[in-house]
């Protein structure tokens, strides 16, 4: 990788960061939302996550990696639910370990979110 290679993917992870920052409050402001709608948790789990997802496409193709081709939701969708399925795990992997679920989630975290870069700039943004 060359300076300037490494440099921009440095920048770019930056900017992944953020972002994931502001698609959280969103995701939280969807489910409080709808719960305040009056939705079952059920309901209000699968609407504030496909919200979010949505949302999460939007700002991370256009804002990190500047790319909103239809031709990526398929696979940014694929990453989503692998992350998912990697923290739902981590977590399960902690409680037997007697981690608490929001100790588990603050110590996942880093790793999550340098996996979900990764795979994205891998499998989903990765140059045409």
């Amino acid at each position: 990788m060359t300076p300037a290679t490494w440099r921009a993917t440095v920048m770019r992870f930056g900017r992944f960061l953020v972002v994931g920052c502001i698609n959280t409050a969103f995701g939280y402001a969807a489910f409080w939302l709808a719960l305040r709608l009056g939705a079952s948790l059920l309901i209000t789990s699968i609407s504030a996550a496909t919200a979010g997802v949505i949302f999460n496409f939007f700002t991370t193709g256009g804002l990190v990696f500047r790319d909103l081709g239809r031709d990526r939701v398929l696979p940014f969708i694929a990453v989503y639910v692998v992350i998912i399925a990697v923290n739902t795990f981590g977590l399960i992997a902690m409680g037997h370990a007697g981690i608490r679920p929001e100790l588990g989630q603050i110590i996942l975290l880093p790793a999550l979110a340098i996996t979900s870069f990764a795979l994205q700039l891998m499998f989903v943004f990765r140059s045409r």
